[in-house]
């Protein structure tokens, strides 16, 4: 007896085969790759057209989860910015008048008038890319994960969680890999000091 595959299992199968999916007419054709894929412009193509849909996504996450993202603020005079509005905002000294600069700010209290001043991360340069493929993937460039990427800022790690359960309940979204920067058993040497929860 067949039982039809889920959406997420339908995902998951593409991760583990390289396969993917096009729609004909409304019906779904599949058509298998010979494995992952190999071509860094496939994967630019690919990332390009996930950035707006990512977007969208990011915005329902942090929604509800208490989510901040970088705002661009236009300074009319020279004033230290005591504005924070999330925790690692920064209230750096404007030296010079009309200076851009940015604060986080919860997008639940973002106005939709003022969304364009949010400052999405793009997608990842092609010679950083490549520098990544060559230098830690030996060449692999199925390897490479966050050509297409957006950050969240959050206030807390229970607010963290909250995102992370958001991000595992979306019938759109397929978590295959959780990266705790923020275990203490991390080593953060390595980084810097830098800690993030990376989910792929």
């Amino acid at each position: 007896h067949y039982k039809p595959l889920t959406v997420r299992q339908q995902l998951w199968a593409n991760v583990q085969t390289g396969a993917f999916c096009l729609g004909t007419d409304g019906a779904q054709a599949w058509q298998l790759c010979a494995g992952p894929l190999k071509s860094l412009d496939q994967l630019f193509a690919q990332a390009t057209c996930m950035q707006h849909i990512l977007i969208e996504k990011v915005k329902v996450w942090a929604s509800v989860s208490k989510g901040c993202f970088p705002v661009q603020q236009r300074l009319r005079k020279k004033e230290q910015d005591t504005h924070t509005g999330c925790a690692g905002a920064n209230g750096a000294f404007a030296g010079h008048e009309d200076m851009e600069k940015s604060h986080f700010v919860r997008f639940s209290e973002i106005q939709d008038e003022d969304q364009a001043l949010i400052k999405w991360c793009k997608v990842k340069s092609i010679m950083r890319s490549v520098e990544k493929v060559v230098r830690s993937y030996s060449q692999d460039v199925s390897r490479l994960l966050d050509l297409c990427r957006q950050a969240i800022v959050f206030d807390s790690a229970a607010d963290i969680c909250a995102c992370i359960k958001a991000v595992r309940e979306d019938s759109d979204a397929l978590v295959v890999r959780v990266t705790n920067k923020l275990d203490p058993a991390f080593d953060a040497v390595s980084y810097g000091g830098y800690r993030d929860v990376a989910v792929n």
